[in-house]
């Protein structure tokens, strides 16, 4: 008899903890990636290129911890930034690392060209967020761009651009001619096709639409330029959107003023405090409230001293805001999905008319729609060669067909 009690205990004590465990789970062990105190996460990217996106997403985890946001006093570790060199296959090795290895509940950030979805991800229903500059943020529910899907199925597009562009303009001598030159591969043809509707939807008057530019590089853009100079009836457009790869937008840029353009040139990449001397003189458009809108800009500022708690040096470039805006994302969701976490109530609410923004920042981007098309809002900047300032302040115009 004596040896039953321990025996009885025994039991006793693991039906109590099976209780618990289902209480925590709603039935079942616990999710991959969530414990009763912590959410496991982990970040994919090129880290060359966007590695800033890790610093502004710990930055952002971080305040969440400290001021106990998650449902449930739960905190988030944020394992790390896996590196896929902008390389599909890699990047699905990666994908699989985190996941199986790793074990992590969500990939928060994903910023990276190569991230193209993975079935793995929609089979173990594993939420990716991140900036919306993959093909796999379109048409995959599991998947979620702070800025909607880039890649629109249905050739949808935004006419942002045209309308900052437009009000940019105002006030001064007019603008009636355009020119979109774009990189000679698929995504060029892509974005020659959206700013050219996004410049012809507000009423300008495309005169040069031409992927003309080879993907790989061009060691002299003068040919590219002089097309361009005399394009609009003999004459240069007002205005040279530039949408290639960074090195080709210098390479036009450069050549177009070499050969007298004194009209306006913009890009979609300059915003850099890295690139402020070489942008001189031209605009860029910014996915989101230009960080010289704070100390006015509450939402901005905070982000800024979010990101001075963790890395004192960290330069302020758009990656970071990416990653910053990517595990926002993230944290609203799961405090809407509530203290029983687990994957598919995380994606039940984030796909029932869930709703990002970060007021007067980022966003409005609405969920389920924003899996196939952008998020229509931007802000637009102009470099003095010394700094940035902002030209046309951050606001959301429509989305309209290419």
């Amino acid at each position: 008899m004596r040896r039953s009690v321990p025996v009885l205990i025994s039991v006793a004590v693991l039906a109590a903890g099976g209780v618990a465990q289902a209480e925590r789970a709603g039935g079942g062990p616990d999710p991959r990636g969530v414990t009763d105190t912590t959410i496991r996460v982990g970040g994919l990217g090129d880290t060359n290129l966007y590695g800033d996106a890790a610093v502004g997403a710990r930055a952002r985890f971080e305040r969440a911890n400290r001021d106990g946001e998650l449902p449930g006093g739960r905190t988030i570790e944020f394992i790390r930034f896996a590196d896929d060199a902008s390389d599909a296959a890699l990047d699905e090795t990666e994908v699989r690392t985190l996941v199986e290895n790793d074990q992590v509940f969500a990939i928060v950030p994903v910023v990276t060209p190569a991230f193209e979805g993975d079935r793995l991800l929609d089979r173990e229903q594993v939420p990716v967020i991140g900036w919306g500059i993959a093909p796999g943020f379109c048409g995959n529910d599991y998947a979620f761009g702070f800025n909607g899907c880039l890649f629109p199925p249905n050739d949808g597009a935004s006419n942002v651009w045209g309308e900052l562009i437009e009000e940019y303009f105002e006030g001064g001598p007019g603008m009636t001619s355009a020119a979109v030159v774009a990189d000679d591969d698929q995504a060029g043809r892509r974005n020659q096709q959206a700013v050219t509707a996004a410049a012809e939807d507000v009423g300008i008057d495309v005169v040069y639409a031409e992927q003309s530019v080879p993907a790989a590089g061009v060691p002299d853009a003068t040919p590219v330029a002089t097309e361009i100079m005399t394009a609009n009836d003999g004459g240069p457009p007002d205005v040279v959107f530039l949408t290639g790869a960074f090195p080709n937008v210098i390479a036009v840029s450069g050549s177009l003023r070499a050969l007298g353009y004194q009209g306006v040139l913009t890009n979609a990449i300059g915003y850099d405090p890295r690139l402020v001397s070489v942008q001189a003189g031209a605009t860029a458009l910014v996915p989101f409230a230009p960080f010289e809108t704070a100390p006015e800009n509450a939402t901005m500022q905070r982000l800024i001293d979010d990101v001075r708690a963790v890395q004192p040096d960290a330069a302020l470039t758009p990656q970071l805001a990416a990653g910053y805006f990517s595990a926002d994302l993230f944290v609203q969701v799961a405090r809407k999905t509530g203290k029983r976490l687990t994957p598919e109530r995380f994606l039940d609410a984030a796909n029932d008319d869930f709703e990002w923004r970060l007021k007067g920042t980022a966003g409005p981007t609405a969920f389920p729609e924003a899996h196939d098309v952008p998020s229509p809002c931007g802000s637009l900047v102009l470099s003095d060669g010394t700094a940035f300032s902002v030209a046309v302040p951050y606001r959301c115009g429509e989305l309209i067909e290419t």
